[in-house]
């Protein structure tokens, strides 16, 4: 199940969007909403139990236990527009919906072989939803680690940190990857992906 979560940094006198994606677990089943509207403009929608921390307008952070996959019909429009805009998914393949779905799943598992085109699919629907004119990232991330012959989150990555650079569009993001975490820092913007079995309390290289 994706979450997603928005905060928003002071600096220089105003606000500047920072946002979140959290990974934890995906199954089916029917959809309910979490929101952290008015103060914050962030929106999730799967089944189970949201819990939200909210921060007045200042953070918002909404975690869903019991699973669940997310609203097929919001799935099926970020799709279609993912597409419009010429961004071609990967498919893992196995359980699911959707290919949100089915990368969800596949990341349940850190020995998987896919784990980086499932995170990538991932990271192209939480900026599809939340930053679309960063959409680029998502391509420059499939095309830096495509070529890796063995899952994102082997045996060799627990206990270590990872550090990485990408420089897209004009953009220079410092890129930090840890057992079950991937997390991008351009400034005050912040895009984590956090599977279920990560071992960080926070940011990826929080321990």
């Amino acid at each position: 199940m994706t979450i997603f979560a928005f905060e928003r940094a002071r600096s220089v006198g105003r606000l500047l969007p920072v946002c979140i994606a959290l990974l934890t677990m995906t199954a089916t089943g029917h959809a309910t909403d979490c929101s952290c509207r008015d103060a914050i403009p962030a929106d999730s929608s799967a089944s189970g139990t949201c819990t939200k921390t909210q921060n007045d307008s200042q953070s918002c952070k909404m975690d869903w236990n019991a699973g669940g996959g997310g609203n097929r019909d919001q799935n099926a429009r970020l799709l279609n527009e993912l597409q419009r805009q010429g961004v071609i998914l990967p498919d893992v393949g196995g359980p699911g919906d959707d290919p949100f779905d089915r990368a969800a799943f596949a990341l349940l598992s850190p020995a998987r072989q896919d784990t980086v085109p499932a995170m990538a699919t991932l990271i192209a629907g939480a900026l599809g939803r939340n930053a679309p004119d960063r959409l680029p990232l998502y391509r420059a991330f499939l095309s830096q680690y495509s070529d890796a012959r063995r899952s994102l989150f082997g045996p060799e990555s627990e206990g270590r940190v990872s550090t990485d650079h990408l420089s897209v569009e004009g953009r220079n993001y410092n890129v930090t990857i840890t057992f079950g975490c991937v997390q991008f820092r351009d400034g005050q913007f912040l895009l984590m992906l956090k599977t279920q079995f990560a071992r960080t309390r926070r940011d990826c290289d929080e321990r």
